[in-house]
């Protein structure tokens, strides 16, 4: 719980900062070789296994219908302050700033 800088007299959560940052960056350097793809549901990891057993990422499963290949794989997930059920991650691991702004 966490704060980058205000903008407009409001506090910024840090997360989402960070993470914006990134992705304007990714898209603005990489854009042609990076796809970026926000609020997909990954229900598998396609891979394939090699000989000695070891296993590569070779793309995922999203919406539990389209496989989308790739040479690369990042995962990331909604942020954890954001999650404020109270059995949610901050009521079961911080519920003392639960109701803190996140």
């Amino acid at each position: 719980t966490h704060r980058a800088p205000p903008i407009d007299g409001r506090p910024t959560p840090i997360g989402w900062k960070i993470t914006s940052t990134l992705k304007n960056a990714i898209e603005s350097e990489y854009g042609d070789k990076i796809e970026i793809r926000c609020g997909q549901t990954v229900t598998k990891l396609m891979a394939e296994t090699s000989a000695d057993g070891s296993k590569t990422v070779t793309g995922v499963e999203v919406n539990g219908n389209i496989v989308i290949g790739a040479d690369a794989v990042v995962l990331a997930t909604g942020g954890f302050g954001c999650c404020q059920d109270e059995d949610g991650l901050m009521g079961r691991f911080r519920p003392d700033v639960r109701a803190w702004l996140n």
